[in-house]
């Protein structure tokens, strides 16, 4: 059981207390949704193509951030030579 109480002293004011029997606990960190998703992408590959560069950037950052290993394709040349090698 826990305890309230208050002390007063006249022209000082009052203080007010609580006492509480807590167990301490352990707090584990939240966890994000993109650990959770990407937990296994690190240093995987990933192709981004698409003909607006625009496009190409947005993703290839993100995809970045979140640990791939990014080669852009715009160009059906380019990409037959990056899907190859």
């Amino acid at each position: 059981m826990g305890q309230i109480g208050v002390d007063s002293q006249l022209k000082k004011g009052l203080t007010f207390w609580l006492e509480l029997p807590l167990q301490t606990i352990e707090v584990k960190p939240k966890t994000k949704a993109r650990d959770i998703i990407f937990a296994d992408c690190a240093s995987r590959k990933a192709l981004v193509v698409d003909d607006e560069l625009i496009n190409r950037e947005v993703a290839t950052v993100y995809l970045q951030r979140c640990g791939f290993l990014v080669d852009e394709g715009f160009w059906w040349f380019r990409l037959s030579k990056t899907v190859k090698s």
